[in-house]
């Protein structure tokens, strides 16, 4: 028999459970990811609560102590065990990935009779499904917002669900009648690509009531209330569509076992305000994506609302738990239940991690591999025939085939641990470098012959937010984008109010519809705050940020370091802050974030070192933002070498944060003149490009930095001399 290890909780001590359960989410122990992309899970998934205690069928699982119940239908029904971790069916048998290779993402139609009776066959608790009302107040199942079909013309038609009636809703996919042919369903990703919606095992469109009837009595359902993120809602609506599903759940129920839950926070309340017999959760993605409503930005904002309102427990994304294990004790203090979800719920790594963490349950999408997962995991403990101790109800307690089998390193950990693989690690990846060098040469050529034939967005109409707009590259883009027909709005701290009024002016001439400018300092956060607003209180919309505004002074070791705070706190935290405030906003347009970074980033030209630090920073934070945001939101990063501005000639100076006087550097290095530079940027962001570089020399100085950097530093010594060598020494 194996030795039982007891491992602290993060009721106690996170820091086991956490070392876990980031491992068990390395890169390397996570296969196929790719095949289960979340283009379409970020609002659909849901949690059961500890406190209530749930049904499931008597077929899997063995409770000899447990009383037994029957349904109406004569199944046999059991009560969960306290504590036991529970498998909730997402949609059914997994949501539909039409994009995805992955077969099991299109096996069985999603939110169907189908797909629920397929995934009742396994040891499932629950059954997940979205609820939507139709225009003449009939509760019906289906998650997206919108429902697209083709007229005879192969024109693509989008409609709202919630504004049809019951049989246009029901006259779309697969008809109840054999003869009779429904209207083709396409569906609609995040990213705006439409694809028909054929799986291998189809379905027509249900009801609420129809699913009461006709889903196998003995598993529990887990209610969503579906409401559109991008729709105020007023009470009395949301009051409406929650008792018009109330009416059916009260009907039909019996003796089934249900939760309800939404990502609306105010539907949630309402849900529990209307009715107490039935456990409500939170839905929220804890941060893992920004929202306007803070109450949806954190596990915190969701423990706060739980608690206000009297709900039962929070559904959260896996990746904000994962992130946060010392959360699940603070959740678990309050008497909160907490299930996860997300695409990292399909793999059977994390999902044991979790178990051992103290997560209630997961939503999956691949059910019979992670039902079979948590059965044989829940075996090793029993097995074991534990103890229990009174003054330990704290630990985890795990036995050494479960340790094992989530400690154990991977064949990719083993080879890099070796000492003299290590060392052939470098020159391994230096020799493939210099092999694939020509491929990648002919593949960047290749990718600038594609560009200029790539289309352009129409920037008429669009709505563009510009700092440091007065002057600089900053007015040369306003320029460029008012001749393009794009609504504008100039943001400057300088004074006097005329230039400003002057840029402004100049825009309309060129073809702004309208500029609004204002002035601000954006490195204070509560006038990011307002010029954000302004503009979309204004306009109505954002479309594009650029965040432009900078300082460049000259510094040395030898100057008085403390003087260089505005340089941080204008180029990164100018960024940072209106882009924090414009996300919500870009969200809803598929805008674009365009920063100017600068190739001091990389390069890091001496005497330069705060304002190289300052922009080395924007470049790691908007790629790394990039990955949160793509591909609804599009980061440009602007490295630019030296542009003829007033940034870099001897006029430009500044008192306060280290500038000094010098000769013009056009003088000095290699320059370009700002306008054909700016063309080419607004190009690029027309194209969609993620990174534009300007003059296109200085993208072979960023490989001469990495592969030969005595010679970068060769080149650095010949452009910027420097009288001192040495440090002076005091006395």
């Amino acid at each position: 028999m194996d030795t039982v290890f007891k491992f602290i909780s993060p009721n106690s001590s996170p820091q086991i459970p956490l070392k876990m359960a980031l491992k068990t989410a390395h890169v390397t122990r996570v296969p196929n990811l790719d095949l289960v992309s979340d283009d379409l899970n970020h609002t659909n998934n849901n949690n059961v609560a500890a406190p209530f205690v749930p049904y499931h069928h008597n077929h899997h699982r063995d409770h000899k102590n447990d009383e037994n119940d029957k349904n109406d239908n004569g199944d046999i029904v059991k009560k969960r065990a306290a504590g036991e971790f529970m498998v909730v069916g997402h949609r059914g048998t997994g949501m539909n990935l039409l994009q995805s290779p992955d077969p099991r993402m299109k096996l069985v139609k999603e939110n169907s009779i189908l797909a629920f009776n397929t995934a009742g066959r396994f040891d499932l608790d629950y059954i997940e499904f979205d609820v939507q009302v139709t225009k003449d107040d009939c509760p019906i199942i289906f998650h997206d917002n919108f429902i697209f079909t083709q007229d005879h013309k192969g024109v693509l038609i989008e409609k709202r669900v919630t504004d049809m009636n019951l049989d246009e809703f029901l006259s779309y996919g697969p008809q109840r009648e054999p003869n009779k042919v429904g209207k083709p369903l396409f569906r609609k990703t995040k990213d705006g690509r439409i694809f028909e919606w054929k799986v291998e095992k189809d379905d027509h469109l249900c009801t609420l009531e129809e699913v009461f009837q006709k889903v196998n009595h003995s598993k529990g359902f887990n209610i969503e209330f579906k409401f559109d993120d991008n729709v105020v809602y007023k009470e009395e609506e949301l009051v409406h569509v929650i008792q018009l599903v109330l009416r059916i759940v009260f009907k039909y129920a019996k003796n089934r076992s249900i939760f309800f839950s939404s990502f609306q926070p105010d539907a949630t309340l309402l849900v529990r305000k209307l009715q107490s017999n039935y456990p409500v959760l939170f839905l929220t993605n804890g941060g893992v994506e920004t929202y306007t409503d803070i109450r949806r930005n954190s596990l915190d904002e969701a423990m706060k609302l739980c608690l206000a309102g009297g709900l039962n427990g929070i559904v959260a994304e896996v990746r904000s738990v994962l992130r946060n294990p010392g959360v699940i004790k603070r959740i678990k203090d309050f008497k909160l239940s907490l299930i996860s979800y997300g695409q990292l719920n399909n793999v059977r790594e994390v999902v044991s991690a979790q178990i051992l963490m103290g997560v209630d349950g997961v939503i999956v999408d691949l059910v019979q591999e992670i039902t079979e997962v948590v059965a044989e995991f829940g075996k090793e403990v029993k097995s074991e025939n534990l103890v229990e101790d009174q003054e330990n109800d704290d630990e985890i307690k795990c036995s050494e085939k479960q340790l094992s089998s989530l400690m154990k390193p991977t064949m990719y950990e083993t080879y890099l641990n070796n000492r003299f693989t290590n060392s052939l690690v470098f020159y391994i990846f230096l020799l493939l470098l210099l092999l694939v060098s020509p491929f990648l040469f002919a593949w960047e050529l290749v990718n600038y012959a594609r560009s200029c034939f790539r289309s352009k967005e129409n920037l008429s109409g669009k709505v563009v937010l510009i700092t440091g707009g007065s002057s600089g590259l900053g007015e040369l883009m306003a320029y460029e984008y008012a001749k393009l027909g794009a609504y504008l709005v100039i943001i400057a701290r300088q004074k006097p109010e005329s230039r400003l009024e002057q840029v402004a002016d100049r825009a309309r001439e060129l073809g702004s519809p309208d500029v609004l400018f204002m002035f601000a300092d954006v490195s204070k956060v509560d006038d990011c705050r307002m010029f954000v607003n302004e503009t979309v209180n204004h306009f109505g919309r954002l479309d594009h940020l650029v965040c432009n505004a900078g300082i460049s002074p000259l510094n040395s070791i030898n100057n008085d370091v403390t003087g260089f705070g505005p340089v941080i706190d204008i180029n990164f935290w100018g960024s940072v802050y209106p882009t924090h405030f414009a996300i919500p906003h870009l969200m809803k347009t598929n805008g674009k974030i365009i920063v100017n970074a600068s190739s001091a980033g990389v390069l890091n030209p001496p005497r330069y070192g705060f304002y190289s630090a300052s922009k080395a920073a924007l470049i790691s934070f908007y790629e790394s933002l990039r990955f949160e945001v793509s591909p609804t939101i599009t980061v440009t990063i602007l490295t630019l070498g030296y542009i003829q501005t007033n940034m870099i000639t001897a006029k430009y100076s500044r008192n306060g944060v280290g500038f000094h006087l010098r000769k013009d550097m056009k003088d000095v290095v290699p320059t370009m003149e700002a306008e054909p530079c700016v063309k080419a940027i607004v190009d690029g962001i027309r194209k969609g490009a993620t990174s534009i570089t300007e003059p296109r020399f200085v993208k072979a100085l960023f490989l001469i930095k990495y592969l030969f950097p005595q010679l970068h530093q060769f080149y650095l010594n010949m452009y910027f001399p420097s009288k001192n060598r040495k440090l002076k020494r005091d006395g």
